[in-house]
């Protein structure tokens, strides 16, 4: 079973930790900060704009536009 999780850094280590004392497998795979998302060869992407449109289409979408 994989369980993907996003957390603070600290929440993540904790979680990791916890894991660790029950025995059970687990790892952090990538660490993230600041206010955009850059991809290789791409422009960045402003985390806010993502975040509206993510959050926001399907109130858009209920209300017909």
């Amino acid at each position: 079973m994989n369980l993907r999780c996003s957390s603070t850094p600290a929440l993540a280590e904790e979680v990791a930790e916890r894991a660790k004392l029950l025995g059970l497998p687990s790892r952090i795979v990538d660490r993230a900060g600041g206010d955009s998302l850059t991809l290789k060869g791409e422009a960045a992407l402003s985390l806010a704009d993502l975040r509206a449109a993510h959050e926001g289409w399907l109130p858009d979408y209920m209300a017909g536009r």
